[in-house]
């Protein structure tokens, strides 16, 4: 299995610090460790056609634009074998939608809770801006892009229920800001 990640605490975990230092990201760097996780840019990814079991991305592809997403996913459908799976995770906007709509959350908490707001951001941020959402995906059209792909079989899971018991091992809540089991959409689809 090989662990990648676009995010600089990636880069930043390699750092010889203890996971305290990290404050709220101390999960994540813990759990970078312990997978080995190395760093690697959605748009420099390159594998052999057709050799991969399987793709699993989590709250990854809601931070590159369309047309990288669409450029990622023509690329995990080259790379996966025959009946090859991939499973993504990302942040549901129907559900966060539905929240704000039926006024369970505020306008303030939708704006933050889709992340695509740089109010506030540093100088720092709004330069990388990977800590900020770029697309939004519901279930409906995240299948409906998968589906222009040529991938079949996608079905809507559970967290930690996977056709490939490696990846239902890998739905964890890392991120101590919000709950990802329950504003997530958890999606699998195969490689014919």
């Amino acid at each position: 299995m090989i662990n990648l990640d676009g995010g600089y605490i990636v880069l930043l975990a390699r750092l010889p610090f203890p996971p305290a230092w990290y404050g709220g990201r101390r999960q994540l760097v813990q759990a970078i460790r312990k997978a080995g996780v190395r760093y690697a840019s959605a748009r420099r990814l390159n594998f052999a056609p057709r050799s991969l079991d399987g793709f699993y991305t989590s709250h990854a592809l809601e931070h590159l634009n369309r047309r990288d997403c669409r450029a990622l996913l023509g690329g995990v459908r080259r790379w996966l074998k025959p009946g090859g799976v991939l499973r993504a995770v990302l942040p549901d906007l129907q559900l966060v939608a539905r929240n704000y709509a039926e006024r369970s959350i505020n306008a303030d908490q939708f704006v933050e809770r889709t992340m695509l707001s740089f109010d506030g951001a540093s100088a720092r941020q709004r330069i990388m801006s990977r800590d900020y959402h770029r697309w939004m995906y519901d279930a409906d059209s995240f299948a409906s892009l998968l589906h222009s792909f040529g991938f079949k079989h996608i079905t809507c899971t559970e967290v930690g229920q996977s056709h490939v018991p490696e990846f239902s091992a890998l739905d964890r809540q890392i991120d101590e800001r919000f709950d990802r089991a329950r504003e997530s959409f958890y999606i699998e689809a195969v490689a014919d």
